[in-house]
């Protein structure tokens, strides 16, 4: 079933053309298309700038065909621990293509074998035997 407005909101647009879907205290969350979000940014009111990012791709190993990978994800180290890393995988779940099925993490890829893991278990994705997290979307 196809995403509509109301299962993906979008609170604000700012003065650059930025769709911003998410908010808390002094951090929010923008993609580039709330339909097909491939590159999301995490953003912080106090420094007035860019602090973090989550880019999605199609899934190219066997496991993730048919997944939104992330393919890169990072925040500033000022800002971890936070809960900042989980939101940003929250909109890439909820704001990813319709034409995937979820997001997902090619094991092969993974630099940081400690937060990310952390991340995909608190989020209740599915591991499988290679490493590989699927997380299935809910819209």
């Amino acid at each position: 079933m196809p995403a509509t407005l109301e299962s993906r909101p979008v609170l604000d647009v700012d003065e650059h053309g930025k769709y911003i879907v998410w908010r808390s205290g002094a951090f929010f969350i923008a993609v580039d298309d709330p339909a097909n979000a491939a590159f999301i940014t995490l953003w912080s009111t106090e420094v007035r700038g860019r602090i973090g990012y989550l880019r999605l791709t199609p899934g190219r190993e066997f496991e993730t065909k048919g997944y939104a990978v992330v393919a890169d994800v990072g925040i500033l180290a000022k800002y971890h621990g936070k809960g900042l890393g989980r939101a940003l995988y929250l909109v890439a779940s909820k704001y990813q293509s319709d034409r995937f099925t979820g997001i997902a993490s090619e094991n092969s890829s993974r630099a940081n074998k400690r937060q990310v893991p952390r991340i995909w278990r608190s989020l209740g994705a599915k591991q499988l035997p290679c490493g590989t997290f699927l997380l299935s979307s809910s819209t």
